[in-house]
């Protein structure tokens, strides 16, 4: 195995992981915290799905999908980070570091095609520290520290230090001898100043170009530099592989605002048929009810199916209705987070009855959540990454019976307006207007 992602949720996972699938290499995700294929990838990425643990969890979630790696011997181990810093950053680099042993680790957290950069050791997004912007306001996963290693530091108990973003024009043996001085007699993280994609670049370059046991961590910005750092052979594009007579399915549990702009422009399209899935029914505690709600979706899509229309299902958002799940959240309290999940699932569960009784070229899911209950559902512990339809939007196969099948995710907030319609169009073949 060539190399290893650890990322703390599915998003991560395919936005890093699809980047060395179109380098060339064979890339598989891990759902579960372990694959459960024999063959043998030149990639695997890990979701530990613990973005939302506590630090203790995340950990803990981290040590299993290292044991679960260690029998691949990985050449390299890679650990996906939000460019945000969301998460339990400081926490699963330290328990990746306790089973990698790095001799150090390098963190650089920027993304500047997205407007984040590292200056002096500050997170700054879209030019403002982000201790001063919203993701500082975020109740359920506040980033207040505009210092780096104030942040990681709560939960990262070994020395941290700063590189500044001079030291990467320097030749490797250079950068070497410099990190040599600077480690200290415990495990360091070392933070990346990085205003500039040449400057990732040059830090996944050094990766490749020395002996160190290192740790890389990163967000996508890094991932994307250290996949063309990794080319292997060549990756056939999506666009390029054939497309069948089989329906597609759209399963779209993330109704961002960007998501309910993509199902409408896709509603337009006259064999397509909206079904709205009523929110706060399937977050209902009563199993009567929500099996109802169930099964007048499943017969909605059925018959939508069997006039040679392509069901888009997806969760109400209507202000009424949003009113109504935060109402019953508050009645019954219970956390709005877990209601999500229980929407999420119900979606899922209409998919996977769906699939039982017939073959989709692709199902197309928006959030990470509805994609890994699907997964559970169908007891799939793998997707194998192909390629990326649009940027950002990966397109993988299931594994198992369904291996058939395109599994394309998209977090919500991704794409354009006609990103849905281009997926229509591909797999309809319909032309473009």
């Amino acid at each position: 195995m060539k190399i290893a992602i650890i990322a703390d949720d599915l998003t991560g996972a395919n936005d890093s992981g699809v980047q060395l699938a179109k380098a060339g290499l064979d890339t598989v995700v891990w759902l579960n915290g372990k694959g459960s294929s024999e063959n043998r990838a030149e990639a695997v990425v890990v979701d530990t799905d613990s973005r939302a643990l506590s630090p203790k969890e995340a950990k803990a979630a981290v040590h299993a999908a290292m044991s679960a790696l260690a029998p691949y011997n990985p050449n390299l181990i890679f650990k996906k980070v939000d460019s945000t810093l969301r998460g339990n950053v400081g926490a699963e680099l330290e328990a990746t570091a306790e089973a990698w042993q790095p001799e150090c680790i390098l963190l650089a957290p920027s993304f500047p095609a997205n407007n984040r950069i590292v200056e002096d050791g500050i997170l700054y997004v879209n030019g403002t520290p982000i201790g001063e912007t919203e993701f500082a306001r975020n109740e359920a996963d506040p980033v207040s520290d505009s210092a780096i290693s104030d942040h990681i530091g709560r939960q990262f108990h070994g020395a941290i230090a700063h590189i500044p973003e001079s030291l990467w024009a320097e030749k490797p043996e250079t950068i070497s001898a410099w990190l040599d001085r600077n480690i200290a007699n415990e495990q360091t993280v070392f933070i990346c100043d990085a205003v500039s994609m040449e400057t990732l670049e040059r830090i996944a370059a050094f990766s490749q170009q020395q002996p160190k046991r290192l740790l890389l961590a990163g967000s996508a910005g890094l991932s994307n530099a250290l996949a063309q750092t990794m080319v292997s052979g060549t990756n056939t594009p999506f666009a390029g592989h054939p497309v069948s007579s089989d329906p597609i399915l759209y399963l779209v549990g993330s109704m961002s605002e960007v998501s309910k702009t993509q199902v409408a422009h896709l509603l337009t399209h006259p064999q397509t048929e909206g079904i709205r899935l009523h929110a706060a029914t399937a977050a209902s505690n009563d199993r009567h009810t929500q099996a109802k709600e169930f099964e007048r979706v499943v017969a909605a899509a059925e018959k939508t199916l069997a006039v040679g229309k392509i069901p888009v299902i997806f969760s109400g958002t209507e202000r009424q209705e949003v009113a109504e799940v935060y109402d019953y959240a508050k009645t019954t309290n219970k956390a709005i987070s877990e209601l999500a999940k229980r929407i999420a699932d119900t979606i899922a569960a209409i998919g996977s009855k769906l699939m039982d009784t017939r073959h989709f070229q692709a199902i197309i899911m928006t959030g990470g959540d509805t994609a890994k209950a699907l997964c559970r559902r169908l007891s799939i512990d793998e997707l194998r990454l192909l390629d990326e339809f649009e940027p950002g939007i990966p397109v993988a196969q299931f594994t198992g019976e369904h291996r058939q099948t395109y599994a394309i995710t998209k977090a919500g907030a991704f794409g354009n307006e006609q990103t849905f319609s281009n997926l229509y169009r591909h797999f309809t073949k319909e032309e473009s207007k």
